[in-house]
C-alpha cells in the first residue's frame, strides 16, 4: 500500500472516529435535557397533557360541603345518588354482549326494551344517560351481577355520581338555610351568603389511547373551593 493510500486511510479513521464522538455527545446532551425538563417541568407538562385529553372524558363532581348547627346537628349535606350510563359504541360490538346487557338493565332497572333499544340507537355514542337518582343499593346489586359468570357479558354500562342537596329537618328553618339552584349555587340564606365556602369544582377522568393501542387514564380529583 502506498504512503498516500495509508494518509488516506489514517484521515478517514480520524474523521470517523470524530463523527462518532459528535454523535455521542449529542445523544447525551439531548439525554441530559430530557432528564432535567422531566425533572424540573414535569408536572407542568402532565397537567398540560391532560387538558387536552378529550377522549371518553368524565366528571367526577365535588360534595358540596355541610351546614350544622352549634351543636353539631346537620342541617344540611349533600347525599350521593347515580345517573346509569349506557355506552352503545360498546355495546353494540358483538349480539351476545348486546343480549347479556339488555337484559341486565332490563332484570336491575326499571327500563323497558323499547326504553333500552331508543338509548343504544346512536351507535357512535359513548353516553347515554339512561336514569337519574338511583340509590346505591341498586347500583350494587347490579354490579354483583356482572362479577358473576352469569353477568360476565355484560358491556357498556357505566354509572356516575351525582350530589342531591339535602335538608334533614325539611322545611324547618328554610329561609335560614336557603337553599340551591341549578349547578349548586346556593340561593339566599346561609346556603347564598357562604356559597363561595360550599362549594367546590368538579374533577375529572380522562381516558385517552396509549402507544400500545390500549385506554390509559389520568384523574384530575374534585376539591373544595375553600379548603
Amino acid at each position: 500500500m502506498s504512503k498516500r493510500s495509508k494518509l488516506f486511510l489514517k484521515g478517514m479513521r480520524r474523521k470517523t472516529k470524530i463523527a462518532y464522538l459528535l454523535v455521542v455527545g449529542v445523544l447525551v446532551a439531548l439525554t441530559i435535557r430530557v432528564v432535567y425538563i422531566n425533572v424540573a417541568n414535569g408536572k407542568e407538562y402532565s397537567e398540560a397533557v391532560v387538558l387536552q385529553m378529550d377522549y371518553n372524558s368524565t366528571d367526577i363532581p365535588y360534595e358540596r360541603g355541610e351546614i350544622l348547627d352549634r351543636n353539631g346537628n346537620v342541617l344540611a349535606n349533600s347525599e350521593k345518588t347515580y345517573s346509569l350510563i349506557l355506552e352503545p359504541v360498546n355495546i353494540l360490538i358483538t349480539e351476545k354482549g348486546k343480549a347479556a346487557t339488555r337484559a341486565a338493565v332490563l332484570e336491575y332497572f326499571d327500563v323497558s326494551g323499547d326504553d333500552f333499544d331508543k338509548h343504544i340507537a346512536n351507535e357512535d355514542s359513548y353516553y347515554e344517560v339512561v336514569l337519574k337518582d338511583l340509590p346505591y343499593t341498586k347500583v350494587k346489586a347490579f354490579e354483583d351481577y356482572c362479577k358473576t359468570d352469569e353477568g360476565a357479558d355484560v358491556i357498556g354500562v357505566r354509572f356516575e355520581t351525582v350530589y342531591k342537596r339535602n335538608y334533614p329537618n325539611g322545611s324547618l328553618a328554610c329561609h335560614l338555610l336557603g337553599y340551591t339552584a341549578s349547578g349548586n349555587v346556593g340561593q339566599g340564606g346561609i346556603e347564598g351568603y357562604y356559597n363561595d365556602y360550599l362549594n367546590g369544582v368538579d374533577g375529572k377522568t380522562y381516558r385517552y389511547m396509549s402507544g400500545l393501542g390500549g385506554v390509559d387514564s389520568e384523574t384530575v380529583a374534585a376539591r373544595m373551593v375553600r379548603q
